[in-house]
């Protein structure tokens, strides 16, 4: 699921500041995305943690985005990740043009493409606007791709014509996918609603007062990991807003009640425009520590939860003022519960096979709802979060308890469970250098958990090779093509693969998806960025995503598996790109 239009989407860190300090420092400066292990020490070294935000600390540890895109660095600022596409009202493209006096309808090869907006109100259906959205075809002669013209057909329908039979890469937008057929669907899903529009800043300006808080508080646990102290999240389900308002030193402990006029936040991405007659609104959720089960040896176990929520009314909102975020938060009843027996030593062990060296970041447990889609189709499956438990990788024991939660959300909402680790690969072999990558991912619902325990349902890819050479070993590329391949998982082939390229310092990625069966593939020119890159292939395991026949919903379907493998540093001399 491209959540929010842009799977690559990727949350800051937000302190949140005054009216006046913001306007003496840049948005970009301003933004930051601190490491796994700052956070971390952050929160140890403080006994009565200021903690952090739940979404955008689980979202920093790999959990509350969608899975894995490219690297992001341990530390730094991150770069802007660009606007998100205007998927405006598409012109009629009138009927299918007939097939011309040389073309063999046997020989053609047709392409559709939806675009599947999924909000509150329902899924729309939006044929693609290939003028936007431009679409070509390769077809694979060994390690040579050659282009095939095509032409634009009915709504959402691209043909292209005298195709021989083989191996064909079709390149929608910057994504390949690599098949035999002659008819695909790349289709795909999106969250929130068609014709969004953008301002052209990341942050915003609110004038905040609110009222009915939880008593604030700060966690309580002596690893505050575990369960951060309260802290304030705002989103939209209707356009792409998803921000932290307060982190527990916003506010002081025992507070039920905040006003607070001019102070800034920061979006995921670029801040969208509200509009009222649309019903773009705006939800408030209050987050909280919780206490679980103890574990056998008697270490406290602690989890954050909704505790209080608002739902807004809507609201224009284009930046020219402050946005409203006012209201009475309403306490979010612990009607649920959920026994789980989370097998954190098993991610923990997979995730250390995806690269050598590879170590395990915090692994996170989180119990999310979602808007149900045709079939086994669940859009987003990361998120919004009802409760979450992080265990980091020194405290890797299974864990048996029972997680009690609310969700202010409608009862026709599923619900979700997911358990998550984010990898940290090392630089160079040996290297004390990390960056933080990939994953081991396991989502289903949580009608299917009872009595079942929480474990990867798929291995990593092996044996990877980079033109024949050990792919896990530096390397610097040469001219002309590059072909991948790898060993299935040990457990077997997955339902598909998906491939891409990131560097350390890059936001993005683009992907290559590919059938379960395949074990190479060659990586297009304009897929290979200058400089260092590192190379990631997951292996999804969804029966769901296998039946679908669409390639390009790989991480849609409930429920479903992935692991990664990593590569080691490719360097592309800018001199051959």
């Amino acid at each position: 699921m491209e959540y929010f239009q842009d799977r690559h989407v990727q949350p800051r860190l937000s302190a949140g500041c005054s009216l006046q300090a913001r306007d003496r420092k840049t948005a970009h400066t301003s933004r930051w995305r601190p490491g796994l292990w700052a956070l971390i020490g952050r929160i140890m070294s403080m006994s009565r943690s200021p903690a952090l935000p739940l979404l955008l600390c689980l979202t920093a540890l790999g959990c509350s985005e969608p899975e894995p895109s490219s690297p992001t660095p341990d530390a730094g600022p991150t770069p802007d990740a660009g606007p998100l596409p205007d998927a405006g009202p598409t012109p009629d493209a009138g009927p299918a043009p007939d097939a011309g006096p040389d073309e063999d309808p046997a020989l053609q090869v047709r392409i559709q493409r939806m675009r599947r907006y999924h909000s509150p109100g329902g899924v729309e259906m939006r044929p693609e606007d290939f003028e936007k959205t431009p679409i070509s075809l390769f077809v694979a002669d060994g390690t040579s791709l050659n282009e095939v013209p095509g032409r634009i057909g009915g709504p959402g329908e691209f043909i292209f014509s005298n195709v021989p039979d083989g191996t064909y890469y079709v390149k929608v937008g910057t994504d390949y996918v690599v098949t035999r057929a002659r008819d695909v669907d790349l289709s795909i899903n999106l969250m929130g609603r068609p014709d969004v529009r953008l301002q052209d800043r990341s942050f915003a300006y609110v004038d905040i007062a609110l009222t009915h808080l939880e008593p604030w508080q700060y966690s309580p646990f002596p690893t505050p990991p575990e369960a951060p102290g309260s802290s304030l999240e705002i989103m939209s389900e209707e356009v792409p807003l998803s921000a932290t308002l307060a982190v527990s030193d916003g506010l002081a402990e025992g507070q039920t009640s905040w006003n607070n006029s001019g102070r800034s936040f920061d979006n995921a991405d670029t801040v969208p425009v509200f509009e009222r007659e649309r019903g773009d609104r705006i939800w408030v959720h209050q987050y909280a520590p919780r206490q679980a089960e103890a574990l056998p040896d008697g270490t406290p176990l602690g989890y954050s939860a909704i505790v209080r929520s608002a739902q807004l009314a809507p609201l224009d909102f284009d930046g020219t003022h402050l946005m409203p975020i006012q209201g009475s938060l309403q306490a979010v009843p612990s009607t649920h519960s959920l026994s789980v027996d989370w097998k954190v030593s098993d991610f923990k062990a997979l995730a250390e096979q995806t690269h050598p060296g590879a170590q395990a970041r915090p692994l996170v447990l989180s119990i999310v709802t979602t808007i149900p889609g045709e079939a086994d189709v669940r859009v987003p499956t990361n998120g919004p979060i009802l409760a979450a438990m992080l265990r980091p990788p020194s405290m890797a024991e299974d864990v048996q308890t029972t997680l009690v939660y609310g969700n202010p959300y409608p009862s026709s909402r599923d619900v979700l469970v997911r358990a998550y680790v984010s990898l940290r690969i090392p630089r160079a072999p040996g290297a004390n250098q990390f960056f933080t990558t990939g994953s081991i991912a396991w989502v289903d619902r949580v009608a299917n958990l009872s009595g079942r325990p929480i474990r990867p349902l798929v291995q990593p890819p092996r044996a990877l090779m980079v033109d024949g050479a050990d792919g896990y070993l530096p390397r610097t590329l040469t001219s002309g093509p590059q072909v991948i391949s790898w060993q299935a998982p040990a457990d077997g082939a997955p339902d598909g693969y998906v491939v891409s390229f990131g560097a350390p310092s890059r936001v993005g990625g683009e992907r290559i998806y590919l059938a379960g069966d395949a074990t190479s593939v060659v990586i297009p020119p304009d897929l290979l960025p200058p400089g260092t890159s590192f190379l990631h292939i997951d292996a999804i395991r969804s029966e769901g995503y296998a039946r679908s026949g669409q390639p390009m919903t790989a991480y849609d379907h409930v429920p479903r598996g992935s692991a990664t493998t990593v590569s080691g540093a490719l360097t592309l001399p800018n001199s051959i790109h």
